[in-house]
């Protein structure tokens, strides 16, 4: 040991900073939902998905978003704080972020129910008498999911699997 080593390196680990990036279309999408008044509950949601697959106990709170994209990734970063008291998070510990957030009325449309033709989202539906029909909708996110806001009642029967075979006006 000589005068210039360092001995120990002494950190506040009561709260915990999670960092991680989205895409510019993601980003807007956030900005787009926080203006509508949306994103409000779900900046205070978010749980933390740690490497083992368990959720944190705790609920983290979205704090910052960088200023610039990276002009190599064109991602933004995040900052959200996550309060530690059991100390179970270190510095360097990998997970997943998810932000939470409560949507009213929708409709949950499966991927593999829909297609696309140029730029348009379809599905086909079944109505009263079993003729299927096409419809078109606008998702509101996309994931393994589309969350539609409209063009759907509660009622409205969906063709889950088989897409492929099924044309506008068939009798099921």
């Amino acid at each position: 040991v000589n005068p210039q080593s360092l001995l120990t390196t002494v950190s506040d680990i009561s709260e915990i900073f999670a960092y991680y990036k989205v895409n510019e279309s993601e980003y807007l999408e956030y900005k787009r939902q926080q203006l509508s008044g949306q994103k409000q509950h779900e900046e205070n949601n978010v749980e933390l998905i740690l490497s083992d697959g368990s959720i944190y106990s705790h609920k983290g709170t979205l704090e910052t978003v960088e200023g610039d994209f990276e002009r190599g990734t064109g991602s933004i970063a995040f900052r959200v704080r996550f309060p530690n008291p059991d100390g179970l998070l270190k510095h360097g510990v990998t997970g997943k972020v998810r932000m939470m957030t409560q949507m009213d009325n929708i409709c949950l449309v499966p991927q593999k129910s829909t297609f696309e033709i140029q730029d348009f989202t379809y599905v086909y539906t079944v109505d009263s008498a079993s003729v299927v029909k096409v419809r078109s909708f606008q998702p509101l996110e996309r994931y393994n999911n589309y969350y539609v806001t409209q063009d759907f009642s509660p009622n409205t029967a969906i063709v889950y699997e088989g897409v492929q075979m099924m044309k506008d006006g068939i009798t099921i």
